[in-house]
């Protein structure tokens, strides 16, 4: 006979806090049992969305929200102590943030302006008047909505319980899959208004079960805020839900094995200290590192440690307290450990460069385009504008500040006008300088910069954006304006790459910053499809908002917009708010960032409310309505330690990535105490290079490795290590090399050094149709470059690098040169067209003055009317001292004036186009043969004066360069020939071009105080037999020169350079010098396309080298100061 019929179980729904738990819960099922259904589960968003979407209530978004609170929050507020605050453009943000607070906490618009008619009963109480000033505001937002027939998400969710009533059984079973029973898991918060919800569901018939966690009994001295957070949670559901089962979670329980981590920073020393267990002590660790940089160093250490172990990545999580201000870093740290990770919250997509660069317009729009703000635009890389310098150059050159008035072209066709018209004629002794070839140059000039004006007028059309206007208006101004700027075109254009293996590696890269890139401005184009279809839907889509209104409305819109998550999905290290984790357990835990401030924090800000109006809040509401401002990092840190099954880490800090001293967290210092003595925290050094124990990277590792091996200090267990060949290989060239270790090599492959000396038109063969045997021509500051510092040449002339160009008012250093370069070249010009040279003083010192002064005055009279001055303030600031500088210049050609030199020629240019401007070369190059005379190389350049003395066979040369700075110490006896072959060079073409000069010498004269250098070329070719011969140019005359420094040897070795050299530090420092040769060992590196960043001094070459962003070399300013 049968047995009476099984009963059926009830089905069961199981609510989980988030969809990122629902996955994880999913993946262990499948780790477990291979499949896994999302039968019975379901998170608790999704299920509110499917209950609201059931009962037809349809809230708008928060788009919609935010501006109907900026079109009726002026008018609601004015006369209140808001109404200056409620015009700004990001209360509207702040304004629902609290409002919303408030409602999730059960207070709608009917009890709040009830709370502040009882809070404003004292005249005085400026709690009283805000609250007033925000009901008023609430108040009219609620009835804009009800008006429209509309509600934002919290109302909808307010209204909630009661249409849940109404819903028919039926209806509610398919709701909630057919289950009777519904479970819900612990959560951090539990707000009035879901509490609502659960009471709602019990009463339409459901079993709602809901998990709520407690202190273990016994426990009756806790801390404050820790029985608060949990209190509050169970407060809302006894209140609130009677109808609603609670089941008690006690924090201590046979599965939590690390849940008394959590429990004793809130009891006193004594129970803490009883409360750690054999477990807590042998899998609770506690790191305390001197800075940020070595806590994450720590952290990815002990997790590789745990991968080496055999743990699944997917089991480890790192946690932070507040994951937005440490995003970067922590994932910057975990990218160079090569550790695969996976973020659950990805990168704010107004992070994006596009997004920002369309900000960046918006805001110089709304400050008329200030040259500094347009130069921030238009110098981005994703501006396809070729002549964008050329526009800012221009406009600084016309003094163009911002766009007001007639706007920047205006002024720029202003300034082309002036440059056009005639200068005026120089007054006092006449100069054979401009007229008509440099009024022709002025010309060109104009007519360029008024094409340029034509050429940016429609762009420029463009980014004038309105400052009024409707939301629709602007959205089409601000696409509209992206793109004239070509920057859509420019995120779908892949670079041109070769076919190699690192080509292939950097187009991978630059496809996903272009799927990123698309995916930005995808973004943007719905935000602000949007944010119009926002304003249509409550009204205000005919409004005129301003420009910054609309800023502020566009940032709101896409502030909760994410990029994917970076990462492996599933499968890599868990990176996680603490408040994330609170609500899904893990197994390996690393908490990071345990610091004051941070954990705790500072609890939740609302705005418009401190302290004093929470406590008010409160006392008119009669009951604690947001809880105090710590309580939710309390509990957020028990539960997140209940939550940990196998291991918990916590990290803190003494400095943080600023250098700023901070305050371990109090909750870390309480488990020190537990834990006591013999298990004290592990401290971590801060260091650039971190310890074998602490390096987290091969790169760490091996950098650690390398500076013991240099050091000469034997490594322990080096035999055991596996790869020992690779290492140690690795280890030799680290020692190696440890004199140079700053240094590093850039040697081009035989297709890149093709391509190099093309574009320098360098043909190492000498094999050209149209001049057979030249190798190249080049300028002396080339060649002083490649010796200085082949990359310096390498990045400047092959690559082409150009630094920014100055935006700045005052004129730049170039500029501060060259009209003292011209002030002196006219001067000296007239003062010895008048024969007053050499300047003698004395009686004709009034003389000399006077003409100086006046040709000074006229130079500076036609440089402010032709050529770009800045403010004129600046700029009268500016004559003055150049008057100062000529004044001290001529005082020094006066102390020289014994020696008798006599200026014979200015601006001398060979090999040079003519400065008229016709085409024609200036000069012939001096031809530098190489040893065998079958190729050659040309110099070419231009002199800025040739002094000449004596007469017949005495007669004599002296070349003078100006510089800007000091001279006095500029020419040095070592580094003739090596680094410095300007003087040299000159005075070799000087002796070729006049073979009847008994000398030919070369010094440096500054253009600040009139001060040479302390010894000539020729004194210090004089005084050492390591000079003798260092001006030889002819091949045979070199080759004796060698011959016989080779033959007063003691024992054979090369004489001379080597055949390439790598910039000067290959060329020898002692023993017999030759330009020549040293000038061919320098183009046979330039050859071999040796392009090192081997800066010969450190202190003097990088200094103001404007290549610094791209070179690895530490800036050697220190190595200076001696000199200095």
């Amino acid at each position: 006979m049968p047995g009476p019929p099984r009963a059926i179980p009830e089905r069961t729904l199981r609510v989980l806090p988030t969809r990122d738990r629902v996955a994880e819960l999913l993946r262990e099922r499948v780790r477990a049992q291979g499949v896994a259904l999302a039968l019975g589960v379901i998170d608790l968003r999704s299920l509110e969305d499917r209950l609201i979407r059931a009962a037809r209530l349809d809230p708008i978004g928060t788009t919609e929200a935010r501006l109907v609170v900026s079109a009726v929050a002026p008018d609601a507020a004015r006369g209140t102590t808001l109404a200056e605050l409620a015009t700004q453009p990001g209360f509207a943000e702040s304004f629902l943030e609290l409002w919303d607070t408030l409602r999730r906490a059960g207070i709608d618009r009917v009890g709040f302006e009830r709370l502040a008619a009882q809070l404003s009963r004292r005249p005085d109480s400026l709690s009283g008047r805000r609250f007033t000033a925000l009901s008023r505001i609430a108040s009219a937002y609620e009835a804009r909505l009800h008006s429209r027939g509309a509600r934002d998400g919290v109302g909808a969710r307010l209204l909630l319980p009661r249409a849940i009533a109404e819903l028919g059984r039926a209806r509610l079973a398919s709701l909630v899959d057919g289950a009777r029973v519904i479970e819900v898991e612990r959560n951090a918060e539990l707000p009035v208004v879901r509490a609502r919800m659960w009471e709602a569901l019990a009463r339409a018939g459901l079993a709602i079960t809901i998990e709520v966690p407690v202190l273990p009994a016994g426990d009756d001295v806790v801390a404050p805020e820790l029985v608060g957070a949990l209190e509050l949670l169970r407060r809302n559901l006894v209140e609130e839900a009677p109808s609603v089962d609670l089941r008690p979670m006690p924090l201590l329980h046979d599965d939590a094995k690390l849940a008394a981590a959590g429990l004793i920073p809130f009891v006193p020393p004594s129970r803490g200290r009883a409360l750690v267990s054999a477990t807590v002590r042998n899998e609770l660790e506690l790191i305390d590192a001197e800075d940020e940089r070595a806590a994450l160093r720590g952290v990815c250490a002990a997790i590789r440690e745990l991968l080496h172990e055999g743990v699944a990545p997917h089991r480890v999580t790192i946690a932070v307290p507040r994951l937005g201000l440490a995003r970067h870093r922590v994932l910057a740290a975990l990218d160079a450990a090569e550790l695969p990770c996976e973020e659950t919250r990805g990168q704010p997509v107004l992070q994006a460069a596009p997004l920002r660069l369309t900000i960046a317009l918006i805001d110089a729009a709304e400050r008329d385009l200030p040259r500094e703000a347009l130069a921030g635009v238009l110098e981005s890389a994703y501006v396809a504008r070729r002549d964008t310098t050329l526009l800012l150059s221009a406009l600084r050159e016309a003094g163009s500040r911002d766009n007001r008035g007639i706007g920047h072209l205006g002024r720029l066709r202003v300034h082309a006008d002036k440059l056009a018209r005639q200068p005026p004629a120089p007054f006092g002794a006449p100069t054979p300088t401009e007229p008509g070839r440099a009024q022709q140059r002025r010309s060109e000039q104009a007519a360029r910069y008024h094409q340029l004006a034509d050429r940016w007028e429609h762009l420029f059309a463009k980014l004038r954006l309105r400052r009024m206007a409707t939301l629709r208006e602007h959205l089409d101004a601000v696409f509209a304006a992206l793109r004239a700027l070509g920057i859509p075109r420019r995120c779908l254009a892949l670079p041109e790459l070769g076919d190699g293996s690192r080509e292939r590696r950097l187009e991978r890269d630059a496809v996903a910053a272009l799927a990123r890139d698309r995916a930005a401005l995808e973004a943007l184009e719905a935000a602000g499809h949007g944010l119009d279809d926002a304003a249509s839907a409550v009204g205000v889509a005919d409004a005129a908002v301003s420009l910054t209104d609309f800023r502020a409305h566009l940032e709101a819109a896409l502030a909760g917009v994410r990029e994917r998550p970076a990462g492996v999905s599933g499968a890599g290290i868990a990176v996680r708010d603490l408040v994330d984790l609170a609500r899904s357990p893990s197994d390996y835990v690393f908490v990071i960032h345990a610091v004051e401030g941070e954990l705790p924090g500072p609890g939740r800000v609302l705005p418009f409310l401190d302290d004093e109006d929470r406590q008010a809040l409160d006392r008119a509401a009669g009951r604690p309505v947001l809880g105090a401002p710590t309580a939710a990092d309390a509990g957020t840190f028990a539960l997140a330690c209940a939550g940990v099954r196998e291991r918990l880490v916590l990290a803190a800090h003494r400095h943080d990535a600023d250098g700023r001293e901070v305050m371990r967290s109090r909750y870390f210092a309480a488990l020190a105490a537990a834990l006591g003595h013999d298990h004290p925290p592990r401290s971590l050094a801060a260091g650039v290079v971190p310890s074998c124990a602490q390096s987290s990277t091969r790169g760490q590792l091996l950098t650690r490795m390398s500076m013991l091996a240099r050091e000469g200090r034997p490594l322990a267990g080096l035999a055991e290590l596996p790869g020992r060949g690779e290492l140690e290989r690795a280890l030799s060239w680290a020692a190696g090399h440890a004199h140079d270790l700053a240094r590093a090599s850039v040697r081009l492959p035989d297709h890149s050094r093709a391509l190099a000396l093309a574009r320098l038109d360098f043909s190492w063969s000498g094999q050209r149709e149209a001049a057979p045997g030249l190798v190249w021509q080049g300028s002396a500051t080339s060649l002083e470059d490649y010796a200085a510092c082949p990359f310096r040449f390498f990045a400047q002339r092959i690559l082409r690098v150009r630094a920014p160009a100055s935006i700045r008012d005052e004129l730049d250093a170039a500029e501060q040169g060259s009209v003292r370069h011209l002030v002196l070249a006219e001067v000296m010009q007239a003062l010895r067209d008048q024969g007053l040279t050499p300047l003698e003083g004395g009686d004709r010192t009034g003389h000399e003055n006077r003409l100086a002064r006046e040709v000074c005055e006229a130079v500076l009279d036609r440089w402010q009317q032709h050529e770009r001055t800045g403010p004129l303030p600046l700029w009268y600031l500016h004559r003055d001292l150049v008057v100062r500088d000529l004044s001290r210049t001529l005082e020094g050609e006066r102390r020289f004036a014994i020696e008798a030199w006599e200026p014979g020629e200015f601006e001398i240019g060979f090999g040079v186009p003519a400065e008229d401007g016709s085409g024609a070369i200036d000069g012939t190059p001096l031809a530098i043969l190489d040893r065998d005379g079958a190729r050659r190389f040309e110099l070419v350049g231009r002199v800025d004066r040739i002094d000449y003395r004596g007469d017949g066979r005495e007669l004599e040369g002296l070349i003078i360069d100006y510089k800007s700075g000091r001279v006095s110490d500029r020419l040095r006896f070592d580094q003739i020939a090596r680094t410095q072959l300007q003087l040299p060079l000159y005075a070799a073409w000087l002796a070729t071009r006049r073979p009847d000069l008994g000398d030919a010498d070369a010094a440096y004269v500054s253009l600040r105080d009139g001060e040479r250098s302390q010894a000539s070329l020729l004194d210090l070719c004089l005084s050492s037999v390591e000079l003798d011969g260092l001006l030889a140019l002819d091949p045979n005359e070199r080759r004796d020169l060698r011959a016989r420094a080779a033959s007063e040897q003691d024992q054979p070795q090369q004489v001379g350079p080597p055949d390439i050299a790598a910039g000067a530090l290959d060329l020898p420092e002692i023993g017999q010098r030759n330009l020549a040769d040293n000038v061919w060992a320098l183009l046979g590196g330039v050859a071999e396309g040796r392009f090192d960043v081997r800066p010969h001094d450190p202190g003097r070459a990088c200094r103001y080298c404007s290549f610094g962003p791209v070179c690895r070399v530490e800036r050697g300013d220190e190595l200076d100061e001696a000199d200095a």
